[in-house]
């Protein structure tokens, strides 16, 4: 029995994808919500107000859709690299939490 790989089944594009997306949220959270001010302003007012880490967070639930997508076209391995992108966003935020 032979096993077909699906076109864009890669755990790199899954992680590059796991990657960018939360960081896509966070630009349209901004340009939605805080289009007045400058970008850098409004990055430097979350971390004085102590919310880009949860913030961060949340963002990172937008990986749901792109597990998701990977999950129902049954490209399990860009699913795990997804998985993977958000693990290593989870020990960022844990790392920063008891380090800032």
């Amino acid at each position: 029995m032979e096993v077909q790989i699906k076109k864009y089944d890669k755990l790199l594009l899954g992680l590059a994808l796991g990657i960018i997306t939360p960081v896509l949220v966070l630009l349209v959270y901004y340009q939605v919500n805080f289009y007045y001010i400058r970008v850098d302003t409004f990055l430097y007012e979350t971390f004085m107000k102590r919310i880009f880490l949860p913030l961060l967070s949340l963002c990172v639930v937008g990986n749901l859709a792109v597990f998701f997508l990977f999950i129902q076209t049954d490209r399990y391995l860009s699913a795990r690299g997804v998985v993977l992108a958000t693990l290593i966003y989870a020990i960022l935020v844990f790392i920063l939490k008891f380090t800032l």
